[in-house]
């Protein structure tokens, strides 16, 4: 059985192919209010494919508020970063040792907020990864998936170089087995520690870079290519990033191209290009008026580069602009 905890975009994706495939899974709502709602639609969800719309109904669903004391197995977290401490908590009681806990989220700092969390329940096994699948729901259309730009996950089980407290990282072969079934969703599984925290440092670097300066200027990732300001602070970020990086999960070896900041504004740009239609996330938080995951990206750099007293002006100068259009747009 797969719980998902976080019901949005890549949470319905993945509850959607996984059940096609004839997995059980099951969505985890924050409230009776929020499963209401999804039961009333039909515990249905609707995802638009290149408009080859596919609807499955039926689907099973949960509330985090409701008493269950049913054991949890595999726990597929897709909340956003702000959110993940807060949606953890009430299922501490259903979480123990042989529950795997399998990170899909954007930035990072998420994962020392919530371990000791799952110490006190006795989780061992802690699978991190990284979604490149394009989707995004309409706030108005909670269960309908637009879904234009399909990609994969990547996933790896971390170990305790990546954080002290954790203590089993061996093999889930059924766990691989199962996302290796289900080929919609193109799983790149059994990565090591290195490569995943390769990935994800990758990641971050676009993170940082995208979708704050997209959002700034309030248009599609292209935008940034076109502004010379933007390409100036992608440059001046990637330099503060490079800089971060060597300190940055210290007994994972990481490759050089992580600390040279020309070749990290190389995979921005080519990043920017290849999504240069799409609206970031970040931009799609502000203009939905919800809180963005800024805290977990520029923000995370900014208190890393803080502590270990490196420069990282312009990503805090981009933190605080963010922060203050959040603020805008919430208040309104």
């Amino acid at each position: 059985m797969y719980h998902i905890l976080g019901a949005g975009a890549v949470g319905c994706l993945i509850a959607l192919k996984l059940h096609q495939v004839g997995l059980r899974t099951a969505l985890i709502f924050k409230s009776k209010v929020s499963l209401n709602k999804f039961l009333l639609k039909g515990a249905s969800i609707e995802i638009n494919e290149k408009d080859n719309i596919v609807t499955i109904h039926g689907l099973c669903g949960e509330s985090a508020d409701e008493i269950n004391k049913k054991p949890i197995r595999n726990l597929i977290v897709t909340t956003k970063s702000t959110q993940t401490r807060t949606a953890l908590e009430p299922l501490l009681g259903r979480i123990n040792s042989e529950t795997r806990v399998i990170f899909l989220q954007n930035g990072l700092g998420v994962l020392d907020e919530v371990m000791p969390l799952l110490c006190q329940r006795m989780v061992s096994q802690i699978v991190l990864g990284s979604v490149t699948h394009g989707c995004y729901r309409l706030s108005n259309a909670p269960f309908k998936v637009f879904y234009p730009s399909p990609g994969g996950i990547w996933l790896g089980m971390a170990d305790n170089r990546v954080h002290p407290l954790i203590k089993d990282c061996s093999t889930p072969s059924d766990l691989w087995g199962d996302l290796q079934m289900c080929k919609a969703l193109n799983c790149q599984t059994n990565l090591t520690p290195e490569s995943v925290i390769e990935i994800l440092l990758r990641k971050l670097t676009m993170n940082v870079c995208i979708n704050p300066l997209a959002s700034l200027l309030g248009r599609k990732n292209g935008a940034i290519l076109e502004n010379p300001e933007s390409l100036e602070r992608i440059d001046k970020i990637c330099h503060e990033v490079a800089g971060l990086f060597p300190f940055l999960f210290p007994k994972i070896t990481k490759p050089a191209y992580l600390y040279d900041p020309q070749a990290l504004k190389s995979i921005v740009v080519e990043c920017c290009t290849l999504t240069k239609d799409n609206h970031c996330s970040m931009l799609q938080d502000i203009s939905a008026k919800r809180s963005t995951e800024i805290d977990y990206l520029n923000g995370y750099i900014v208190r890393q580069c803080t502590s270990l007293n490196l420069d990282c002006e312009t990503n805090c100068e981009v933190y605080h602009q963010i922060k203050k259009l959040e603020a805008n747009s919430t208040s309104h």
